[in-house]
């Protein structure tokens, strides 16, 4: 956008008329940001999902020390099973 690139079938975007326009995707997000939290609220608290786990990652930190602990979990199960697979082989 800030180069005057062409993005897509010869569309170019400039930044700067991004803000004052109507269309714009600056605009969308944030008239649409409250309506798509409160349904993603809802869809949480429904029961038709309760066996889903929701994960709300805030931070870098957060990210980070999540997929640390996924990534032991995966390591712990895969040493298991490989542990179990040669068992009772000569």
């Amino acid at each position: 956008m800030v180069w005057r690139e062409a993005l897509y079938n010869g569309n170019v975007e400039r930044f700067a008329e991004q803000f004052p326009s109507r269309n714009s995707l600056f605009v969308w997000v944030l008239e649409t940001q409250s309506a798509k939290k409160k349904r993603c609220a809802a869809m949480m608290s429904d029961p038709a999902y309760a066996h889903l786990t929701v994960v709300r990652l805030r931070s870098r930190d957060e990210t980070e020390a999540w997929l640390s602990a996924r990534e032991a979990k995966t390591d712990a199960r895969r040493s298991r099973s490989s542990e179990g697979a040669g068992a009772g082989e000569l």
